[in-house]
């Protein structure tokens, strides 16, 4: 059965799937509970913010050598001369499991949540793909193109209240070097709570290594930041939409709970 993805029908899915969630009111004040006294308030949350990254990371049996067989649907292309074609193999990124920071990825998209200003915020980034042309055994460096970012939207009307934000995002970035039946897919719905928590409601491909994290600012300039979720990749194949059903059994689902 042939099956084709749909950011569209994505992003309506993962909305529905988020409204299911039991809304989550603010945390009462506890009766008859008497303050502690102090001379000094504690720190709270003035700023959150989310970063989404995919990666190919390099090792293991996809990329034991640093670099990724191009995918033979619709990525063996011809070379820039016009006319030379060859076995083409992309760059992993030089990465090899979670990290914060690190600036090492295929994409990235970062949301922002500023609750005393009651503003949002995104910003998005692609690293370019470098091309490789195997020969003897040995990785030739052909060229490098940057993906397309048309395909990363903020969905609606995000929300940011002084206690929570609200966003929707989906998410197809294609191969430059490949058509655009091989895209990095995904779909996320998220509430970000000025006291912690987080609640996730998304899906997504099972190709590359998708990752979230959340970083917090204080009021006393302090920052932290804690990993939502990191999900290995299942296999290459799992970027081209019509095989995606039958051979990686579809997207990924996930809900996160606060």
């Amino acid at each position: 059965m042939i099956s084709f993805k749909s950011t569209a029908v994505r992003a309506t899915l993962a909305l529905a799937a988020v409204l299911g969630v039991a809304t989550v009111g603010a945390v009462a004040d506890g009766a008859g509970i008497e303050p502690v006294a102090s001379t000094k308030s504690a720190p709270k949350i003035v700023k959150s913010e989310i970063h989404y990254e995919t990666y190919i990371p390099r090792g293991g049996s996809v990329a034991p050598q640093g670099y990724i067989d191009t995918p033979d649907v619709g990525c063996h292309n011809f070379g820039k001369d016009g006319r030379k074609k060859a076995d083409w193999w992309n760059a992993a990124d030089n990465r090899v499991g979670p990290a914060f920071r690190s600036g090492q990825f295929r994409t990235q998209v970062v949301l922002s949540f500023d609750f005393k200003k009651k503003k949002w915020g995104e910003r998005h980034k692609i690293n370019p793909t470098k091309r490789y042309a195997k020969v003897g055994g040995k990785f030739v460096y052909e060229d490098s193109r940057t993906a397309n970012d048309d395909g990363i939207r903020v969905e609606g009307e995000p929300k940011v209240s002084a206690t929570e934000g609200r966003i929707a995002v989906t998410h197809a970035a294609t191969n430059p070097w490949c058509t655009a039946l091989a895209a990095i897919d995904w779909t996320v719905v998220m509430t970000v709570h000025r006291d912690g928590r987080t609640e996730v409601v998304g899906s997504h491909d099972k190709m590359p290594n998708h990752e979230m994290w959340r970083e917090d600012t204080y009021s006393n300039g302090k920052k932290t930041h804690k990993m939502i979720f990191s999900h290995e990749l299942t296999s290459p194949t799992c970027l081209v939409d019509y095989v995606g059903e039958a051979v990686c059994k579809g997207l990924r689902r996930y809900r996160i709970p606060a």
